[in-house]
């Protein structure tokens, strides 16, 4: 949870537009897929995580509808469940791959 808070701040687990400063609700969907991702990653990863500017890519993340509506609606459907922790556990991969601290 604190990795979670440091790499998104107030933004953490709530969906995210690039430049926005107001908080949205917090989205129990991001929220599993975020805990679930965060906590696959080795300590040095998720310190890895913290180092970069990672909001930005998760307002990217947004911007794709598949994404957005695997959080959004049914997202008990197992092919929005998988939808969404595939595609978190790739932007991770991708920061800790491509990162620039």
């Amino acid at each position: 949870m604190t990795a979670a808070q440091t790499i998104s701040g107030v933004h953490a687990f709530r969906k995210y537009h690039s430049g926005q400063q107001r908080k949205s609700p917090i989205n129990k969907a991001l929220f599993e897929t975020i805990a679930v991702n965060l906590a696959g990653l080795a300590p040095e990863q998720r310190d890895r995580l913290r180092q970069l500017d990672a909001l930005d890519a998760f307002a990217d993340l947004m911007e794709d509808t598949e994404f957005e509506r695997s959080i959004s609606v049914a997202t008990g459907d197992p092919k929005k469940v998988r939808k969404r922790f595939e595609a978190v556990q790739e932007l991770f991969e991708d920061l800790l791959d491509h990162g620039d601290a």
